[in-house]
């Protein structure tokens, strides 16, 4: 069985219209919100500054993306 290791730079989340969301609920976002503003990744080193937050979609904590 072959391990997984996850990177620094592997995208987890995408902050979108003053909002973020998981992975899998963000693939599904446009590339720009309403107001002209573009989705962003978040990266897996990013998450220590969003403890409390959840996706905006499913509501999953991001501590477990």
């Amino acid at each position: 069985m072959r391990t997984y290791y996850r990177k620094s730079f592997d995208v987890v989340g995408w902050t979108f219209h003053a909002d973020i969301y998981c992975a899998e609920c963000g693939e599904n976002l446009p590339e720009v919100d309403p107001e002209g503003n573009e989705r962003h990744p978040v990266f897996l080193d990013q998450l220590d500054e969003l403890r409390g937050f959840a996706c905006g979609e499913c509501g999953t904590d991001c501590e477990v993306w």
